[in-house]
């Protein structure tokens, strides 16, 4: 197939979330706007904590870190009698279902409680039941002692069904301690096809795919492969230089995303061209009915003379014609193959 540089065909593959394996949590309120006020988590999110409760901020207790998001945000502390705080949300998380969101934490700069929660600690997530009770631990942050906001990567796949999310924090160390924590802006990742359903391209052309991706955090593994599962490319580009399906998973170590693209053939008179005149005298030009755009297989030939006899009939043409044992003289010729309008005509033989 011959390869064009004025015909490349670079698609913008604009990736978002695909029904591969990782399956979006729409979130209620995930900027976590509400009314600034203490033991109150903002509207959408529910207390799932004993014993203590978290707040809507900034400017209780001293705290006065800006927000990752809109204009509020939640604070949460734990104790050193081995309570914490937490709040939760409903979302449906299905066993066997992977899931994938972002979402900003820090350590507060400042907080002037009497009680003095000076250290550091981590985010437990979790899914639970509708009683708070956790069932199973879905993801653990590092130590959040950064003052200002760092987005974190939440993946997990889920092997309980099960009714609620449980965002709680949590001590570093097997001994419970007065720490703090600060939460905001999750961000879900929304479901969407990234390949076109097909793609058309002349006969004897070619196409160079680019994959492209408009995520924040960029892909960092590809993978092409084509309808036999045979694979082609671990590179963002590729060439295609057949018909036929193709397949693209790229993934980040977030999520993974797959879709199918359809390549078909086309005629294009700028690309298809039949020869009127062949010369076949030995000299190693214009010897040959040879066809441009036609180096696929499953071209069918029919050659008859003046008198409508067939002379050459080919069904798989593989361009080798020579008008071998003929006279000089004007030819009629057919090529048709599955897809394509035939091809009627004539060529003068010339010796």
């Amino acid at each position: 197939m011959r390869i064009t540089s004025f015909y490349q065909l670079v698609l913008l593959l604009l990736l978002s979330i695909s029904a591969l394996a990782q399956t979006p949590i729409v979130f209620s309120n995930p900027s976590m706007e509400g009314y600034v006020q203490i033991n109150i988590p903002p509207p959408g999110w529910d207390i799932c904590g004993e014993g203590s409760t978290p707040d809507t901020q900034p400017g209780y207790f001293g705290v006065v870190t800006p927000p990752s998001d809109g204009k509020s945000y939640v604070s949460m502390v734990c104790r050193s009698n081995n309570t914490y705080e937490a709040i939760s949300q409903k979302v449906f998380l299905q066993q066997g279902n992977s899931y994938c969101f972002r979402l900003d934490l820090a350590f507060s700069a400042t907080f002037t409680d009497a009680d003095g929660y000076h250290r550091p600690a981590c985010l437990r997530v979790w899914s639970g039941n509708e009683s708070c009770d956790r069932k199973e631990l879905l993801w653990v942050s590092p130590l959040v002692d950064h003052y200002n906001w760092k987005t974190y990567q939440v993946s997990f796949t889920a092997h309980q069904t099960q009714p609620l999310l449980i965002f709680e924090i949590y001590f570093t160390e097997s001994k419970p301690y007065l720490g703090r924590l600060l939460i905001d802006h999750i961000q879900s990742v929304e479901k969407a096809d990234f390949l076109p359903e097909s793609l058309t391209v002349c006969v004897d052309d070619s196409l160079f795919v680019t994959g492209t991706s408009t995520l924040v955090e960029p892909m960092t593994h590809w993978q092409w492969q084509d309808e036999q599962g045979e694979l082609l490319s671990n590179e963002q580009n590729l060439w295609i230089q057949k018909t036929g399906k193709y397949y693209l998973t790229a993934s980040n170590g977030c999520v993974t995303y797959r879709d199918t693209m359809l390549v078909k053939d086309k005629e294009c008179e700028s690309v298809f061209f039949i020869p009127n005149v062949i010369t076949p005298n030995g000299d190693g030009k214009n010897d040959v009915f040879a066809f441009r755009g036609l180096k696929r297989a499953g071209w069918n030939l029919q050659i008859c003379n003046r008198w409508g006899e067939i002379i050459y009939r080919s069904t798989n043409y593989q361009q080798d014609w020579t008008a071998e044992g003929l006279l000089s003289g004007m030819y009629y010729y057919r090529l048709e193959k599955a897809g394509f309008k035939p091809k009627l005509g004539w060529v003068e033989v010339l010796r």
